[in-house]
């Protein structure tokens, strides 16, 4: 199987990526550091340097793909709209890049952090 793993230098995506490839499995990670895709590279994963809203990137990551893990996400931001930016945004286009490179399965990795900061009082 073939895989594409976002969020692949973080704690999870890490630890899926390892796994996948471990099983056997072709592993793609789409890296915005270079310093920290050495490790993955390393371990016999194909690292594409870039990030959500790289395009380019993104097709070249996808082409070829059978599922994609977007595990990738942003916990923290300096304001909502950088949040909303990097995840939302971000995640629309991976979808995107998914519907041009053949329809991959799509898994997305989510938690509470994602739904943005909270406010007292409002659940």
């Amino acid at each position: 199987m073939r895989a594409l793993v976002t969020g692949a230098t973080g704690f999870v995506g890490s630890h899926l990526a390892d796994a996948l490839h471990r099983r056997g499995d072709e592993v793609t990670a789409l890296a915005r550091s270079p310093g920290k895709a050495k490790a993955l590279a390393s371990l016999g994963v194909r690292v594409i340097i870039g990030d959500l809203h790289d395009v380019s990137a993104l097709d070249s990551a996808m082409g070829g793909q059978d599922v994609v893990y977007h595990v990738a996400g942003v916990v923290a931001a300096r304001s909502e709209s950088e949040f909303f930016h990097a995840n939302r945004d971000g995640t629309a286009n991976l979808a995107a890049a998914a519907e041009r490179n053949g329809r991959p399965r799509f898994v997305l990795v989510s938690s509470m952090a994602a739904a943005g900061p909270a406010r007292r009082g409002v659940p």
